[in-house]
């Protein structure tokens, strides 16, 4: 299997690891809160931005920045990893190592 896709699933694992612990994290955190903190909080959330939404060219123009950026971000990370693997897995395999073992 070629490293490049080794290391996005790696990488896809990981991201999808750390999310569901955050998630669990916020919903420890809300548990121990109690409902009323919980819609307390919800309701000033929705009455900052919901009731008053932002215009929706904003909203397309920052979503897709954002988009854009975590694209970048996962493709950066997920090419370095697969660079730094393959360096690895050549110094590993060079005539010298080999020699060691």
């Amino acid at each position: 299997m070629k490293p490049q896709l080794v290391i996005k699933f790696l990488f896809a694992l990981a991201s999808g690891t750390l999310m569901g612990y955050l998630v669990h994290l916020s919903h420890l955190k809300w548990n121990g809160l109690g409902r009323e903190a919980f819609l307390s909080y919800q309701t000033s959330q929705f009455d900052r931005f919901m009731a008053k939404p932002d215009s929706g060219v904003g909203l397309i123009i920052v979503s897709t920045i954002f988009v854009l950026g975590l694209g970048a971000l996962y493709e950066g990370t997920a090419n370095a990893g697969a660079k730094l693997i393959d360096h690895f897995s050549q110094k590993i395999d060079s005539p010298e190592t080999s020699e060691k073992f």
